[in-house]
């Protein structure tokens, strides 16, 4: 925005300090003209100087304003200032009860601040109050898709769809309702507010997610690369981009969501075949050379901001289903130096060096650290004793082979 960096600005618009330079239109027209001009700005995401100056100093000469300190709010929460935008909502409600608009956006700055209680006690408020407000039952109707109860949720927001089809964010609501069941309908929703929001990435998600399920993987990729590239750590989402790639023969590109895709699926004690099976798929049609290199830096550019102990546990498992066996030892070196407690690291690194590296001595120490910390794993158990007892029958053979060659030599 072209005043974020402006803080002097920023600050005395919260403090209503001393008139601006640019003044604010007077008269109800002129109010509503401004008013109505910042809500198409927050729209659009392109906030202005002016309209922060105008707002501010229409406050300051209306304190009581609950429009005023709405707007303020609103302008407020979009640059970052998250506890002063809210401060000026709650005035906004106290000083307009009757102004649903002022209501739903503390609402939403509640659930955006994680008072998930506060919001809904007001959200119940709300509705009973403004039984026909389509913002309210919008926001109540999304909050009901995040705590998984779709039926509810589809009432509210086609109820709300039906009193404003234009309400920004709404059809993409509905479009993730019918994403379970309606993948032609889900992309057409999506596709009413990306009109707007070309880069509005939930429903650039949404709507390539849709297209995935209608195997129009050219059209989901050129919307699931940007949302992905907002949040890689959505899991949907990046297991719907690599599967798009992947089915257009572009493996290398299906790689990285792939990466992601068990990183963050990736958890101590699971057995997460679904992401691990997917890696091996792409990795399959990928020469070793090339891809363990963009395999690494993936994994690096994941590490700079996640402690991703097991995600290394079961990338050493696909490398072995890949026979890949220096690697897995190395990634299990990697998971067990950044988690010491992992069980099935130790466990599938002792397997690797004993049969793989014949490395009797250090496959010994592995497996015995996973049997101290789960006594109780039969096939844990199973592979350190019979390692145990090769390792002593080795010895003892070994033993007892110098001891007939010495007493070979005495007898002569």
């Amino acid at each position: 925005m072209v005043f974020s960096k402006r803080k002097a600005l920023l600050l005395s618009a919260l403090t209503l300090l001393p008139v601006l330079s640019v003044g604010y239109p007077s008269g109800v027209f002129a109010q509503s003209a401004l008013f109505s001009k910042v809500k198409e700005e927050l729209k659009s995401d392109h906030l202005s100087q002016s309209s922060l100056e105008q707002v501010s100093n229409y406050v300051e000469a209306n304190p009581r304003s609950s429009d005023g300190r709405l707007y303020l709010g609103l302008i407020l929460e979009r640059m970052g200032l998250k506890e002063q935008a809210y401060e000026q909502l709650k005035l906004a409600v106290e000083y307009g009860p009757d102004n649903p608009k002022a209501l739903v956006e503390l609402c939403k700055e509640e659930i955006r601040q994680g008072h998930v209680n506060g919001a809904m006690v007001l959200l119940n408020y709300g509705l009973k109050k403004f039984p026909n407000q389509p913002e309210m039952l919008f926001i109540v109707g999304d909050y009901l898709i995040k705590e998984k109860r779709p039926v509810e949720a589809r009432r509210l927001l086609e109820q709300a769809y039906k009193l404003d089809s234009t309400l920004f964010g709404l059809p993409t609501s509905l479009a993730q309702i019918y994403l379970n069941h309606d993948y032609t309908r889900a992309a057409k929703y999506a596709t009413m507010d990306l009109k707007v929001r070309p880069n509005y990435d939930r429903a650039q998600r949404i709507r390539g997610m849709a297209y995935c399920g209608l195997r129009q993987y050219d059209l989901a990729v050129l919307d699931l690369k940007p949302a992905f590239e907002h949040d890689p750590t959505i899991i949907p989402l990046a297991q719907a981009l690599s599967e798009a790639y992947f089915w257009l023969g572009n493996y290398e590109e299906a790689l990285k969501p792939a990466v992601f895709l068990l990183a963050f699926t990736s958890e101590p004690d699971i057995k997460n075949l679904g992401p691990t099976n997917w890696m091996v798929k792409v990795l399959r049609k990928l020469p070793k050379e090339k891809a363990l290199p963009m395999v690494d830096s993936y994994t690096e550019e994941i590490a700079k901001k996640f402690n991703l102990a097991a995600y290394y546990y079961f990338l050493g498992t696909v490398y072995d289903n890949l026979n890949y066996r220096d690697d897995a030892i190395r990634y299990y070196e990697k998971a067990i130096a950044k988690d010491d407690s992992l069980v099935l690291a130790h466990y599938r690194l002792g397997l690797d060096l004993e049969m793989y590296r014949r490395d009797s001595k250090e496959a010994l120490a592995q497996l015995t650290r996973a049997h101290n910390l789960r006594p109780w794993d039969n096939e844990i158990n199973l592979a350190y004793l019979r390692l145990q007892d090769r390792t002593y029958n080795k010895h003892r053979d070994v033993s007892e082979s110098i001891k007939d060659w010495l007493n070979s030599l005495g007898k002569h």
